[in-house]
């Protein structure tokens, strides 16, 4: 037996006796598939056999149930956003419940996909930090933004939220320069961030600026922020400065026509 057929019954044995499942009754039952949404909350699928050849399989809502009790606003621009996610698995949204159609010959794949659609907006919206940004870093940094800020006579205020085109609730940010007849600025200090991240501030960037004319993005990173983060960070933003050049930061304010705000 080759290496390669080795591992590979091992790995189906295994996962054989990770997979739950649950027969409701002759046409319907549920699986339970070693996917988590976070570290406590397994991905959980509906399946039902609608003739001989069609089934219907549903994760009957959990995927955006975990998303609401995180906190994140579900409205219809946020229904439409996951829909285009998860487009590629051949998988739609049908009210809450993410949905799948398939005939016999691919079931099995079927239910692998839905399972990987359903883990990959856990993985966009509720993955954690790999670790939370050391404060002192993070306050060190801040400070040189606001020594930035006072000595070019910026009024900025902190913790600010900003509305969003999509979430009305809006986006912390850890600096904000209302626009005063010229171009507002949120500004974020991020500490080592990861690659889902920086792709979720990419999405909130966006999201503020398509909801405020004239609003300008920045970001301040630490030094050791992978090159991967560094590149999207810089791709979405406007004004983009390693901590290690915040003297820039006065200049760049300049250059993008940034509101000193109001006393």
């Amino acid at each position: 037996m080759s290496i390669t057929t080795q591992v590979l019954d091992a790995y189906l044995r295994a996962q054989k006796g990770l997979i739950e499942f649950e027969d409701l009754d002759a046409n319907n039952c549920r699986v339970s598939l070693p996917l988590h949404y976070s570290a406590h909350a397994r991905v959980e699928l509906a399946i039902t056999k609608l003739s001989r050849d069609q089934f219907l399989l549903t994760d009957e809502g959990q995927t955006v149930a975990e998303l609401r009790n995180a906190g994140h606003a579900t409205g219809s621009r946020v229904l439409e956003r996951l829909r285009e996610i998860i487009r590629i698995f051949k998988v739609d949204l049908d009210g809450i419940s993410l949905v799948r159609m398939c005939n016999r010959k691919d079931l099995g794949t079927a239910v692998h996909e839905l399972g990987e659609a359903a883990k990959t907006l856990g993985d966009a919206y509720l993955m954690p930090r790999d670790k939370e940004a050391d404060p002192q870093i993070e306050e060190t940094i801040k400070d040189k933004v606001r020594t930035v800020f006072r000595s070019s006579e910026y009024f900025y205020r902190e913790d600010q939220t900003v509305p969003g085109k999509i979430e009305a609730a809006g986006h912390r940010v850890d600096f904000y320069l209302p626009p005063n007849g010229s171009n507002g600025l949120a500004l974020e200090v991020l500490i080592n961030p990861n690659k889902l991240q920086a792709e979720a501030w990419g999405f909130r960037a966006r999201d503020m600026k398509d909801a405020n004319a004239g609003l300008q993005i920045g970001f301040v990173y630490d030094q050791v922020s992978k090159d991967l983060s560094r590149t999207i960070i810089t791709s979405i933003a406007d004004i983009a400065v390693s901590s290690a050049e915040t003297t820039f930061l006065a200049e760049l304010l300049n250059k993008h026509q940034i509101s000193r705000g109001s006393a």
